[in-house]
């Protein structure tokens, strides 16, 4: 578990980040952010899944993320069918380069 706003140096780049339902708080969306970029490599899947609550909210995180990663969301048919929701949604990033 990372502190969003006071990130430690891993040593490495990690292969994947998962942020689960880490998104709703937007006093962290830039720590967020940052702590992200500074954590993943040129390799790293940056996995995001969260539950919507607010869309104007998420819209911002979004565009703030995009600003350093490239990412597509992951569509309901690649996902496993047991675990679906429709109000869970699922991303995958990487740094731009």
């Amino acid at each position: 578990c990372i502190d969003w706003t006071a990130p430690v140096d891993l040593g490495a780049h990690p292969d994947y980040i998962l942020v689960s339902d880490g998104i709703w708080v937007t006093d962290i969306h830039e720590p967020l952010t940052n702590t992200l970029g500074k954590l993943a490599g040129p390799q790293t899947k940056v996995l995001i899944a969260y539950e919507s609550r607010e869309f104007e909210d998420e819209a911002k995180f979004m565009a703030l993320w995009g600003s350093r990663f490239r990412f597509h969301d992951i569509k309901p048919a690649d996902q496993d069918e047991m675990w679906q929701s429709d109000d869970i949604f699922l991303f995958e990033g990487m740094l731009k380069n």
